[in-house]
């Protein structure tokens, strides 16, 4: 665990912040565990049309489920 992971709850947070919707929602803690695994690609400007798309850029970058593919610090 490192910065990335923090990003990572960053993204989770401005995600749902920006949507009013949870990034990942499962009716049970194990299948939460397992889709985020390898967690859908959700647009925040698909479900908020005024979102810019540099954002939706940004928010895919920092949800990466590798964390070497998100920003290696804020």
């Amino acid at each position: 665990m490192d910065a990335r992971t923090d990003l990572y709850g960053l993204g989770l947070l401005l995600f749902e912040v920006l949507t009013g919707q949870r990034y990942l929602d499962a009716a049970s803690e194990p299948e939460l565990l397992r889709l985020a695994e390898r967690p859908p690609r959700r647009v925040p400007s698909a479900l908020r049309p005024g979102i810019a798309k540099d954002l939706d850029a940004a928010l895919a970058r920092a949800l990466a489920v590798e964390p070497e593919r998100r920003y290696p610090k804020a």
